[in-house]
């Protein structure tokens, strides 16, 4: 995947660019765990480089939890990662 990112409360003329790539599988309908990274390309700064793997565990339709952890190649940013999430979706409430 490819992305670019302009920030409000920066110039118009500096967008981030983003790239991704992913390796993903199901477990079942409710699991899944995936291999990732993503080089970001800001045009004033550094660029970063992330590489992590996660674990996602969907609870119901509308819910999931994630496990991530990862590391920067780059030392501006912290070295490693380890990420806990929750996530929930709006679909059908109202």
């Amino acid at each position: 995947m490819f992305g670019m990112t302009c920030f409000t409360d920066e110039p118009h003329d500096d967008p981030s660019l983003e790239s991704t790539f992913e390796l993903e599988r199901d477990f079942g309908e409710s699991a899944t765990i995936l291999a990732e990274y993503a080089g970001n390309y800001p045009r004033h700064a550094r660029l970063t480089d992330l590489f992590d793997c996660a674990a996602l565990w969907r609870v119901s339709r509308n819910q999931q939890f994630d496990l991530h952890a990862g590391f920067r190649t780059n030392r501006s940013e912290p070295a490693h990662i380890l990420r806990v999430g929750y996530s929930f979706r709006f679909d059908d409430l109202f």
